[in-house]
């Protein structure tokens, strides 16, 4: 604290005024105030927060109050200083208020007014900008990364001026340096306005975007908004995410679903919060560290239900991502360090069914005493192909190293009830796989004995889980936390299981212990198969569900497939999300557009850490989370890891780490 008030007094010394009504400046970091400019009676200023630590030229953000364009002032940013303690230079400015004193006006006015505040507003900031890159000596401003945000009115006026610099508007060219670009654009709750209502256009690529937005703002239109009368329209996020996404464009999207037009103030929301799960001002942060100073090119779509989301993906990890990148994690949790050498298998039989002597595999590691949790996992494999020994091969390294973690991770057998129906002559003697590809889903048989094998694979489920009960004092094991994982057709019996379980079906009932209940189910490309006129509804609240899945998936839908002809639909995680919130269910849905059936086999390798942290959150901590996150596009599975993995801060040296064992997977 002593260093920040010599700094400060040294501002003042200079001549520069510092603020007086600044909150909790972090240490290290100084406050100086700079006039950019004089338009009649109005002086514009901008608030330069420093951080002592850094020299040379440096990637510079600009944040522009909201307000209206009738309200507000730059010290509105009372959380400004934690950007610069980040590492950057932070600005904040005035510009002229064009409605001060004025109500909003009706609609005959309503483009006129807007056009002119916004105009105005968006001319201050070129010129703020210009100050900036015309004293970058003096300043330590880095030309070529100067970051603007803004909150409501300040995020539509940033959206603008990148907008109409993309477009070579006279606005543009005649303030800004030729060839200056801004390097990226955070808006809190703003949108494309104009006069005609045709959808915007970017004549040339604009810089990296991060939306943020509530999706039941009543300010700003998180869709549309057009007013025919004043031949006025205003296009919100999804509508421009969405010509991002069609455009090949850089962005990122952080919409909350219960969420209205408070998102416009999030990071000064989020600092005087005393929620600790959510970080928004964190986020902004790691976008600025990923699109722009590391200059990532992807384009990320998430929605989270409300503000206790999942959003804060390094709170979920912080733990394990700390212990990695000093060691002291178990390196199991790598694929390149999968032999899990202390980890002990076991096999025992847990039920004889006709000719079936079901067996499971249970991978443990002595070194951990106390309770520890369970990990079940069933194979994937169409009911008719696969065994528990599949996912420890080393094409999928994943038992041994959660056992390696902690956890006592148990692989079962399941009976194979398509590939009986195939043996007896029920249906052809064709493979599940090949006839959903073929498009003959819609055979009545087919329905029929795909959902007679699934029945009987979910009693093998409860009955294995009933012998895992009854052996949890021997295997050191916590009852109370049995998670169940599956891959494709096991995605659909851990799915289903939990279904019937939180229905109260007479299988349940019957099979699994009295009161018995998962701490959570985590479907890898799975579907209920039901009857279509006996839509999915959850009658009571299931475990907590994590869900992955490839949204170009063919085989398993990600929404739902309804076949017609036998009465029968397939119904995917993303049809099912109404139901699960009206019984306020857990959820974390993990998509991914253009990844197909590939997600049955995965989460594996480096995914291992995002899925512990889950399972840390909801199961051990009982964390009740609605959210569902998006990536837009993968080479391979791998690349939904890196990205997971830089986006939560991992060090270079492990990353390079995880970019070598990538390599070496791909030559293999």
């Amino acid at each position: 604290m002593v260093s920040a008030a010599v700094l400060s007094l040294a501002a003042c010394a200079r001549g520069h005024k510092v603020p007086a009504d600044y909150v909790a400046l972090p240490e290290g970091v100084s406050v100086e105030t700079y006039t950019y400019a004089v338009k009649g009676a109005d002086t514009l200023q901008l608030d330069f927060y420093r951080n002592a630590a850094l020299n040379g030229p440096q990637p510079t953000f600009v944040y522009v109050h909201g307000g209206s364009w009738a309200d507000g002032t730059r010290k509105d940013a009372k959380w400004i200083g934690r950007v610069a303690k980040h590492g950057l230079n932070a600005v904040s400015i005035s510009y002229r208020l064009a409605n001060k004193g004025k109500e909003i006006g009706d609609s005959t006015v309503f483009g006129t007014q807007f056009s002119h505040a916004i105009t105005v507003a968006v001319e201050d900031l070129y010129d703020a900008t210009r100050y900036l890159l015309d004293n970058k000596e003096k300043l330590g401003v880095d030309p070529d990364k100067v970051i603007i945000s803004g909150g409501s009115a300040g995020a539509t006026n940033c959206i603008m001026a990148e907008y109409w610099r993309c477009n070579g508007e006279e606005i543009a060219t005649s303030r800004l340096p030729e060839g200056f670009r801004y390097a990226g654009v955070i808006p809190w709750a703003g949108g494309v306005w104009k006069i005609g209502m045709e959808r915007p256009v970017w004549k040339e690529q604009p810089a990296p975007h991060m939306f943020c937005h509530g999706t039941k703002d009543w300010i700003v239109p998180f869709w549309d908004q057009m007013i025919p009368a004043s031949n006025f329209g205003a296009y919100g996020p999804e509508t421009l995410s969405a010509i991002f996404r069609e455009n090949g464009w850089p962005y990122e999207t952080l919409f909350v679903e219960e969420a209205d037009h408070y998102m416009s103030g999030a990071p000064s929301f989020m600092e005087s919060t005393p929620n600790e799960k959510v970080d928004y001002t964190g986020q902004m942060l790691d976008f600025i560290d990923r699109f722009i100073l590391d200059g990532q090119k992807m384009q990320i779509d998430y929605t989270e239900k409300d503000l206790d989301g999942v959003r804060d993906l390094k709170k979920i990890l912080g733990k394990n991502l700390k212990l990695m990148a000093t060691g002291k994690l178990n390196s199991g949790a790598l694929p390149q360090y999968s032999s899990g050498a202390e980890v002990s298998v076991e096999t025992f039989t847990y039920a004889v069914k006709g000719a079936d002597t079901l067996r499971l595999d249970v991978y443990r590691d002595p070194s951990f005493t106390g309770k520890r949790p369970v990990l079940m996992y069933q194979f994937p494999g169409g009911w008719e192909g696969g065994t528990r020994k599949d996912m420890g091969s080393q094409m999928f390294p994943f038992f041994r190293p959660f056992a390696a973690m902690g956890y006592v991770v148990v692989s079962i057998d399941y009976r194979l009830g398509y590939l009986q129906a195939r043996k007896s002559g029920r249906v052809a003697d064709i493979s599940l796989t090949d006839v959903i590809v073929n498009g003959h889903l819609d055979d009545p048989a087919v329905t029929s004995a795909t959902m007679d094998a699934i029945e009987m694979a979910v009693e093998d489920m409860y009955d294995a889980t009933s012998f895992i009960v009854e052996h949890a004092k021997e295997w050191s094991i916590d009852p109370e936390n049995i998670i169940a994982m599956g891959g494709s057709a096991g995605a659909g019996n851990v799915l289903t299981g939990e279904y019937w379980r939180a229905n109260g079906t007479e299988l349940a009932r019957k099979h699994l212990p009295k009161g018995f209940a998962y701490s959570a189910v985590i479907p890898c490309a799975g579907a209920i198969w039901h009857k279509t006129d006996e839509p999915v509804v959850w009658k009571n609240k299931p475990a907590p569900l994590i869900f992955f899945h490839g949204i170009a998936d063919s085989i398993i839908p990600f929404e739902e497939t309804v076949c017609e002809k036998a009465g029968v639909t397939l119904s995917g995680p993303a049809s099912m999300l109404s139901s699960l919130e009206a019984v306020g269910a857990t959820y974390v849905l993990y998509g991914v557009e253009e990844s197909d059936h590939l997600w049955a086999a995965l989460p594996s390798g480096y995914l291992n850490v995002l899925l512990d942290g889950l399972i840390d959150r909801v199961a051990t901590n009982g964390e009740q989370i609605q959210a569902r996150f998006t990536e837009r596009s993968l080479e391979g599975p791998h690349d939904a890891a890196w990205f997971i993995s830089h986006h939560l801060g991992l060090t270079p040296e492990l990353l390079q780490q995880l970019a070598a064992q990538k390599e070496n997977e791909k030559n293999q």
